[in-house]
């Protein structure tokens, strides 16, 4: 361990009669959360901080992802009801649930890049191992990973009711309304290339950015799809 000015080592102390400490600081210093990367694709939110945590004290509604670093940001989502190993250490991670992840794909300004992405928690939102509460506070992100991942038409439905005709779309995460193209849409009688079928004329939606949108079906393409299609 040591050695004296003349090189003589120190008597070992044997753990049956080991020394008791004197004196006992304990840590009363607030732990920082230091940066986080964030991936849209995965939905991965890794936050490392200034010291060990205490995984199980992590309490996941107490973090918001925002878009600024004010105390009043104008966009905000809880991060809750995603997966976490509530292990101890520096870096804690988590995957936010798909309606997280949906709820900040749908906003414009926020999580698109490492300008507009901050994290906010409130003190009780994780402890260190000595129950010190983190403080209340907010911290930019180091990086943003986008969304590579193209979405996927799970479901839909359709109503032929006279006058209101239209489609119900429904995707596995937030589209943009604004990039609806009808002319892409096919509506055929089977599931094979010889089945009888009519592309969309014209369609329309007024619905924001989601996961469903409804399409208003023109008069014409409602009219074609009940005469050579449709039977309900």
């Amino acid at each position: 361990l040591i050695s004296d000015q003349n090189g003589v080592d120190i008597n070992p102390v044997p753990v049956s009669t080991a020394i008791g400490v004197r004196t006992f600081t304990p840590d009363s210093t607030a732990p920082v959360l230091n940066g986080f990367t964030f991936n849209l694709t995965s939905g991965l939110l890794v936050m490392t901080f200034s010291e060990t945590m205490l995984g199980t004290s992590l309490n996941m509604s107490r973090f918001y992802f925002v878009n600024d670093a004010t105390s009043t940001p104008s966009q905000s989502v809880p991060i809750a009801g995603g997966q976490y190993a509530a292990a101890d250490g520096e870096v804690q991670e988590l995957v936010l649930s798909t309606n997280a992840m949906n709820d900040i794909k749908r906003i414009t300004d926020m999580a698109t890049s490492v300008a507009n992405s901050f994290i906010r928690f409130d003190t009780d939102a994780i402890q260190d191992m000595a129950a010190n509460p983190i403080l209340v506070g907010s911290v930019q992100a180091d990086a943003v990973y986008e969304d590579t991942v193209r979405p996927e038409l799970i479901a839909f439905s359709i109503s032929m009711a006279e006058d209101s005709e239209h489609l119900l779309l429904t995707f596995d995460e937030t589209v943009n309304s604004t990039s609806f193209d009808y002319s892409f849409v096919s509506f055929q009688q089977a599931n094979n290339s010889n089945a009888v079928s009519h592309r969309l004329t014209n369609a329309s939606t007024t619905d924001p950015d989601g996961t469903i949108l409804s399409i208003s079906l023109s008069k014409s393409d409602a009219d074609e799809l009940k005469l050579s299609l449709i039977h309900i």
